[in-house]
C-alpha cells in the first residue's frame, strides 16, 4: 500500500516497502483526452505500462495556442486494441 512519506514515517522501518514504478501513481480527477503519442510531458495512463495515455482536457486549455493547434492537429497514433 502506498502512503505519503509523511505518514510513512510512523511505519515500522521492518513494514516499509521501498517505492518501485508500479507502486508511485497519482490520483487525478479530471476530463481526459487521448494524447497522440507519449512524447507529451503531462500525459497519464491509467495503469502502469498502458500504450494508451491520456492528457487533461485543463492542460490543454492552458497550454500555448501553437502547442493547442500541433496537439489538435498530431496524427493520433492510438492503438486498435485498446485492451492489454
Amino acid at each position: 500500500m502506498a502512503v505519503h512519506k509523511s505518514v510513512a514515517a510512523y511505519v515500522d522501518s521492518d513494514n516499509r516497502e521501498p517505492a518501485t514504478k508500479t507502486s508511485c501513481y497519482v490520483t487525478k480527477t479530471d476530463l481526459y483526452i487521448i494524447c497522440p503519442d507519449k512524447e507529451y510531458k503531462d500525459c497519464f495512463s491509467k495503469e502502469y505500462g498502458d500504450m494508451i495515455t491520456y492528457r487533461t482536457l485543463s492542460s490543454l486549455i492552458n497550454d500555448t495556442t501553437k502547442n493547442q493547434v500541433l496537439y489538435i492537429t498530431a496524427p493520433k497514433n492510438i492503438p486498435k486494441n485498446r485492451e492489454k
